[in-house]
């Protein structure tokens, strides 16, 4: 029996996530430039991306790290990681409504997660043992 490790399964889910936003986007704007400007475009949603992944990687550590110190805890603070997530998720689908459908769309929501998982890094990592 194969079992998915919660922090992967969340990673897993995330990058779906981005890659289905970044493939929905992409096809909509390439009419609206020319070549240069969609792969300028392109690269600045590709950073943005990147750095958002780097934090949930970050994120995972945070959270394994509290895992190891606390294995008692261990589901509570699997299951507030998962919460947690799906709440920033939410947010950022709320926050960045306006932008839908724009230039800044992918840009705007990786820059609205980075916040809600930079928070969720802070957090894990200042919990006390």
């Amino acid at each position: 029996m194969t079992t998915i490790n919660i922090r992967d399964f969340s990673f897993m889910k995330i990058k779906k996530i981005f890659f289905l936003v970044t493939l929905c986007y992409s096809a909509s704007s390439m009419a609206a430039f020319t070549g240069n400007e969609n792969k300028q475009l392109s690269e600045i949603n590709m950073k943005s991306q990147s750095i958002v992944e780097n934090v949930v990687r970050a994120l995972d550590k945070a959270v394994k790290d509290q895992v190891d110190n606390n294995p008692e805890k261990k589901e509570q603070i699997s299951s507030l990681r998962s919460s947690w997530d799906v709440t920033t998720q939410k947010k950022c689908q709320l926050e960045t409504f306006e932008s839908k459908g724009t230039d800044a769309e992918i840009a705007t929501t990786n820059n609205c997660l980075l916040k809600g998982y930079q928070t969720e890094v802070d957090y894990f990592n200042n919990m006390l043992p």
